[in-house]
């Protein structure tokens, strides 16, 4: 939830994409920082912007699975 604040303050949107999208997103982008946080990896580029956000497969509180979402910032 904290980045969600922080995108907001820094004037940035997620937008959930595809698996090849978010990959493509990533090989063109150059040098990156991953930082893993509990259910979910952030990527950021060289100037320590957020890149995209990739949640972590779950299961949710009634045993059901829930897939491996994918999301790049709109300055990406």
């Amino acid at each position: 939830m904290t980045q969600l604040l922080t995108l907001k303050r820094q004037k940035q949107k997620l937008h959930q994409v595809s698996c090849s999208v978010f990959q493509q997103t990533l090989n063109t982008a150059g040098g990156q920082r991953v930082k893993n946080k509990k259910h979910k990896t952030v990527v950021y580029d060289n100037n320590n912007r957020l890149l995209a956000i990739l949640k972590n497969a779950s299961i949710d509180a009634f045993g059901r699975s829930q897939p491996t979402q994918y999301f790049i910032s709109s300055a990406a």
